[in-house]
C-alpha cells in the first residue's frame, strides 16, 4: 500500500522561507569561524649582507664589514710533530687558532700543509722530508685525515675544508700528487669528512674520483681564465658540481698579467669598475662561494667600500622573500616564496625557523621548525654568459675580453626559481598579540643567522611578517610605524661552540710473549697473536691454562660477533677454540687474528702461510701501521692466489703467494680475517714473508694519445714494458678484477712500440688507460681521454669541410679547406714540433719526406683565428 502526503501551498512556501534563514545562518556561522590570510610583501633590502659561509674571507680570525669566513693555514708539525703525538694535540691547535670564532659569528676555512716555499717544510720529526711515497707516509697521511675528521667534521666553527698537504702551500704542485696519493688521500678524506664539504685545487684534473669543490688560487686572472676558469666551467656544467660543494679560493695579486686582470691591488680590484665588473662576472659564470686575498682592500677608500659591497651582493647566495602569507584559526598557517638572486647554494641543511614574538621584548614567547624545508635546493640562476674569448695560442690559449660585460647584458641562461614553502603548526601560548617572525638558525645552538635580503628586520637575526592575536584567532599586517632594525649593523649573531668529539683511545696492543716477530728470517704461528692491555692491566686474548685460543672477531655462546676491543670486554666468554697439536692449526676456523710484526728490509716481499692442504679456503689479509691504518689489503683464495710447495705435515702444506707486497718497510700489524666457514675445522697453522722474487715493477707510460676524440678513433699507447693496456671508464679503481670487468677496449702492447685501441663502438664519456704487465702490477692511471661527438682539439665546432691526409706516393701532408688558411705545424707523438709552414688560400701541401713512420697531429689554423686539429699517420 503506498501513502502520500499532501500538502498546501502555504505550507509549501512557509517551508522554504525556514530553509532559507537556516542556510542564511549556517554561512554567517561559517563565514565568522573563516580565517583571514594576510599576504605581506616584504620591502626588499638592496645592501650587501654579512651571512653566513660566504663572501669576502680573512687570514686568521679578524674583523672585517663583510667577512663572515676567514681562512687558516696549519703545518702538519703543529697538529702532530712525532707518531705519539696524541688527538688531544689536534684539539688544543684548533682551539687556539680559532678562539673567538663562535662569539664574531666567523666560520673557518683550514688547510693543513707540509712545504710553504723554498726551504720552508713543516714534516714531523719522525718523518723523511719531501718523502710522499712510503708506506710510512700512506699510513701517517691517512691517520692524520682520520683525525682531523674526529676533530673538525662536527665542530660547528668549521666551514669547509681545503684538502692541502701535498706541494707549496698545499696546492698539489711542485710536486703534483700521484695517482696513487690522489686515492689514498682522496678516500681518506671522503671517509673522513661526512659532514664538511671539502675542496682541492684543480677539481677537473685531481681527485676526480670524489666530489669534491674546487678552490682557484689565482681566482679570474687574466691568463689562467680559459685553462683554469673555464675548467671549472665545465665541470659545473656536466655534473652540476656547484650545486652539491663551493667554488672558491683566493685572488693573486703577485704574479703573471693579474694587473690587466683582476687588477693591480685589491683596492683596484673593487674599485674600479672595470675590474670589479670583470670580478662579479666571475663570481656569476662559476657560482663562486668566498675569496681571500681581494679582502684586503683600502676600507677608508669610499669607491671601494661601495665596489665591495657590489661584490658582496654577488657572492654565494641571497634568498630574497617574495612573498608571505599566514593565518590563524585552530592552527597557525604560513607559506612564503623565496628567491636566490646570489651566484651559489647554501650548502648545509639549516633549519627555517617560525616563532611568536613577544611585542615588547622582541623575545620568542614560541618557536618550531618548519617541516620538509631544504635550504640548499634554493638554488641560483645557471649559465651566466661566458666572456668573449679570443685564441692567443701558446699555454693560456684563449684569453677573455678584459671588458667583461660592459654593456651590463649578461644574464643567466636559467633564470633563478621562486621555492615555495609551507607550514602549519598549533601554538601553545596564552592569549594575545605577538609578531609573527621567520628565520635561519645556524643548528649549533639553534639560533638565527642567515639573513634574508628584506628591510624587515629585528636585532638578533629574525625578520618580523606580521601580528597574530591568539585567542581571536586574527591575523594583521605590521603597523605602519614599526620600527626595523639595519640588518647590518646587528653584531649581536653569535653561535655556540660546545659541541663533543667522540673517539676511542686504543688499548696497548703488544705481540705474545712481548717479542716482535721480524722478516725475511722468522715465522710466526697462528696462536701467537697479540694480546691487549687494557688501561686496568688486564690482557685479553691470550693463552690461557687450558691451551684454548680467544679468536680476536668470532662467535661466542650467544652468537654475537665480537669485531671490537669494546665487544670484547663486554663478551668475555667470546669463543674459544682448541690449538690442534697435530696438525699444527686451530682446531676451529676463527676470525680477525693480529700479529705485530717488523719488516727489516725495504724489498717487495711474498706471504708464505701453513695451512690444511685439503681444504679451499679464503681470507683477507690486511696490513695496517701500528694505530689501525690500512696499507695494504686483500681477499686471498687459497687454490687460486697461492702456490702449493708442500713441505708442513700429512694435514698441511706450506703456500706462497703469487703476488709481490710492496711499501712494507718498518713495524706493522698484520690481520688475517679467516671468515669462510667459521667454527669449521680450523685451517690456518702459521705464516712468515720472504723476500719476493717475483716482478714488483709496473709499467709506465711512455706516450699516449690525450685529449678529445670521436668515437672510431684508435687511442694510441707506448709503456715502458710489454703489457696489456686497458681502456676503462675514468674513476675504474686501480684493481685488476675491476679493470677487465669494465674495459671497453683492450689490446697488448710491446715496450717502446705503439700500441692501438679501437674505440668502435664505445659510448662517449670520459675513460683512462691502465696497463697491466703479466705480473698483475698495474701502471698509473693515464690523463683522461674524452670520446664525443663532434671532435675538436679546443672545443671548436667540427668543420667538415676541412681535409687532412697524406699522400704517400708523393710523400705529402695536404690539407684542404672551404676557409682561407693561415698556418700549419705538425708534432710527433711525444709532442716536439717538426715543421710548420704559413698558407695562402683554401690548400696547402707540406712535405713529410724527412717524417719517420708513426703518428702525427696537424694543427690548422685558419685566418678567422679558428683552429682544428686532425691525426694522421705516416706509413
Amino acid at each position: 500500500m503506498i501513502f502520500i502526503a499532501i500538502k498546501t501551498v502555504k505550507q509549501i512556501k512557509m517551508a522554504k522561507l525556514s530553509l532559507f534563514f537556516t542556510l542564511i545562518m549556517i554561512s554567517l556561522i561559517a563565514f565568522s569561524q573563516q580565517e583571514t590570510e594576510i599576504v605581506v610583501v616584504p620591502k626588499p633590502y638592496e645592501n650587501a649582507l654579512r651571512n653566513p659561509l660566504k663572501g669576502f674571507t680573512t687570514i686568521n680570525i679578524s674583523d672585517h664589514p663583510w667577512a663572515s669566513v676567514t681562512h687558516t693555514y696549519i703545518r702538519w708539525n703543529e697538529l702532530e710533530n712525532n707518531e705519539s703525538d696524541g688527538i688531544d694535540k689536534i684539539i688544543n691547535v684548533s682551539n687556539q687558532k680559532w678562539k673567538n670564532a663562535a662569539a664574531k659569528n666567523m666560520k673557518v676555512i683550514p688547510r693543513v700543509y707540509l712545504h710553504w716555499d723554498g726551504d720552508q717544510k713543516y714534516w714531523p720529526a719522525d718523518m723523511q722530508k719531501d718523502d710522499y711515497t712510503s708506506a710510512q707516509f700512506q699510513a701517517r697521511v691517512v691517520r692524520l685525515i682520520e683525525r682531523l675528521g674526529i676533530c673538525w667534521d662536527n665542530d660547528p666553527r668549521v666551514a669547509f675544508v681545503e684538502l692541502g698537504i701535498i706541494g707549496k702551500w698545499g696546492e698539489h704542485h711542485s710536486p703534483s700528487p700521484s695517482s696513487a696519493n690522489q686515492k689514498l688521500i682522496g678516500d681518506a678524506f671522503a671517509k673522513a669528512f661526512k659532514n664538511k664539504k671539502v675542496s682541492v685545487r684543480h677539481f677537473w684534473e685531481h681527485f676526480t674520483a670524489q666530489s669534491f669543490g674546487e678552490y682557484w688560487d689565482s681566482w679570474a686572472h687574466y691568463d689562467q681564465m680559459w685553462g683554469h676558469g673555464n675548467s671549472i666551467k665545465q665541470i659545473n656544467e656536466k655534473t652540476g658540481r656547484y650545486k652539491e660543494n663551493y667554488i672558491g679560493g683566493e685572488v693573486a695579486y703577485n704574479w703573471g698579467a693579474w694587473e690587466i686582470q683582476p687588477g693591480a691591488t685589491p683596492t683596484i680590484s673593487v674599485a674600479i669598475q672595470k675590474h670589479r665588473d670583470f670580478v662579479i662576472n666571475s663570481i656569476r659564470w662559476l657560482h663562486c662561494t668566498q675569496l681571500r686575498w681581494i679582502t684586503g682592500y683600502d676600507q677608508y677608500n669610499p669607491q671601494a667600500v661601495a665596489g665591495a659591497g657590489e661584490i658582496q651582493k654577488a657572492f654565494g647566495y641571497r634568498y630574497e622573500l617574495d612573498e608571505v602569507r599566514f593565518s590563524l584559526n585552530d592552527s597557525l598557517k604560513i607559506a612564503f616564496d623565496v628567491t636566490n638572486t646570489g651566484s651559489a647554494p647554501f650548502y648545509y641543511d639549516w633549519p627555517v625557523e617560525v616563532a611568536l614574538l613577544d611585542p615588547a621584548t622582541k623575545k620568542p614567547v614560541w618557536k618550531a621548525k618548519m617541516e620538509n624545508v631544504d635550504i640548499r635546493k634554493w638554488l641560483p640562476g645557471d649559465g651566466w654568459t661566458d666572456p668573449e674569448w679570443k685564441y692567443v695560442g701558446s699555454w693560456q690559449v684563449y684569453q677573455p675580453n678584459e671588458n667583461w660585460n660592459p654593456s651590463k647584458t649578461s644574464e643567466w641562461a636559467v633564470l633563478p626559481v621562486k621555492n615555495r614553502v609551507e607550514g602549519k603548526f598549533k601554538t601553545d601560548v596564552p592569549n594575545g598579540t605577538y609578531i609573527l617572525a621567520l628565520s635561519i638558525n645556524d643548528p649549533a645552538g639553534n639560533l638565527p643567522s642567515v639573513k634574508f635580503a628584506t628591510a624587515n628586520y629585528l636585532k638578533g637575526g629574525r625578520h618580523p611578517m606580521g601580528l597574530v592575536s591568539v585567542g581571536e584567532n586574527k591575523c594583521h599586517p605590521l603597523p605602519v610605524d614599526f620600527k626595523f632594525d639595519e640588518p647590518n649593523s646587528d653584531n649581536s649573531l653569535y653561535y655556540d661552540e660546545k659541541f663533543e668529539i667522540v673517539y676511542d683511545r686504543d688499548p696497548e696492543q703488544a705481540p705474545f710473549g712481548g717479542k716482535v716477530k721480524a722478516f725475511p728470517a722468522d715465522t710466526v704461528s697462528a696462536w701467537q697473536y697479540d694480546f691487549m692491555t687494557h688501561k686496568s692491566g688486564n690482557k685479553y686474548f691470550s693463552l690461557d691454562s687450558g691451551i684454548t685460543i680467544g679468536i680476536y672477531g668470532c662467535n661466542d655462546t650467544t652468537g654475537f660477533n665480537v669485531r671490537s676491543y669494546k665487544d670484547s670486554v663486554q663478551f668475555k666468554d667470546a669463543a674459544q677454540f682448541r690449538w690442534d697439536q697435530t696438525t699444527g692449526t686451530f682446531k676451529k676456523n676463527g676470525q680477525w687474528l693480529k700479529y705485530t710484526v717488523d719488516f727489516k728490509l725495504n724489498q717487495p716481499y711474498q706471504l708464505l702461510l701453513r695451512a690444511r692442504n685439503d681444504v679451499n679456503a679464503n681470507f683477507k689479509l690486511t696490513i695496517s701501521n701500528s694505530q689501525g691504518n690500512a696499507v695494504f689489503f686483500k681477499d686471498f683464495n687459497l687454490q687460486k692466489d697461492f702456490k702449493n710447495l708442500g713441505g708442513g705435515n700429512e694435514q698441511t702444506d706450506w703456500f706462497l703467494s703469487n703476488i709481490p707486497l710492496t711499501g712494507l718497510w718498518g713495524p706493522f700489524v698484520v690481520t688475517f680475517d679467516w671468515y669462510d666457514n667459521v667454527g669449521e675445522s680450523g685451517v690456518f697453522g702459521s705464516f712468515s714473508f720472504i723476500a719476493s722474487q717475483l716482478d714488483a715493477t709496473p709499467p709506465k707510460w711512455y706516450y699516449i694519445s690525450l685529449g678529445t676524440f670521436s668515437p672510431g678513433t684508435n687511442i694510441v699507447a707506448m709503456t715502458t714494458e710489454d703489457a696489456t693496456v686497458y681502456m676503462v671508464p675514468q674513476g675504474t679503481a686501480p684493481d685488476t678484477t675491476a679493470i677487465k670487468q669494465v674495459a671497453v677496449s683492450f689490446t697488448g702492447a710491446t715496450a717502446y712500440k705503439q700500441a692501438n685501441l679501437s674505440t668502435n663502438n664505445v659510448e662517449t664519456g670520459s675513460y683512462v688507460l691502465y696497463a697491466v704487465d703479466s705480473s698483475g702490477n698495474i701502471s698509473a692511471a693515464s690523463s683522461a681521454i674524452r670520446l664525443e661527438y663532434p671532435v675538436s682539439a679546443y672545443g671548436n665546432t667540427f668543420d667538415s669541410e676541412l681535409k687532412v691526409f697524406y699522400d704517400p706516393a708523393n710523400q705529402l701532408i695536404k690539407v684542404k679547406c672551404n676557409k682561407e688558411l693561415s698556418q700549419i705545424d705538425v708534432f710527433n707523438i711525444l709532442g716536439k714540433k717538426v715543421g710548420s709552414i704559413k698558407c695562402n688560400g683554401q690548400t696547402t701541401d707540406f712535405q713529410a719526406s724527412g717524417l719517420i713512420q708513426g703518428v702525427y697531429l696537424v694543427q690548422v689554423f685558419q685566418k678567422n683565428g679558428d683552429l682544428t686539429a686532425r691525426k694522421i699517420m705516416i706509413k
